[in-house]
């Protein structure tokens, strides 16, 4: 028997909202699972996220 909710499906609005929680609190795995999960939903809105984290890590590392 499993338990409630363990196989819920999570909106794409959710996996955006666990992808940005996930990646304040450096919980990389989180973040991982969160894009794993829109891309099979929305995989451009996942692409969207990764090339927004791309972009904001080079901005980062030109100010250091």
């Amino acid at each position: 028997m499993t338990q409630p909710g363990l196989h819920r499906r999570f909106t794409p609005d959710e996996c955006e909202q666990i992808f940005h929680a996930a990646l304040g609190a450096g919980d990389i795995r989180g973040v991982e699972a969160a894009l794993t999960l829109l891309a099979v939903q929305d995989p451009h809105r996942a692409q969207h996220l990764v090339d927004l984290t791309k972009m904001a890590l080079m901005i980062r590392e030109a100010g250091e």
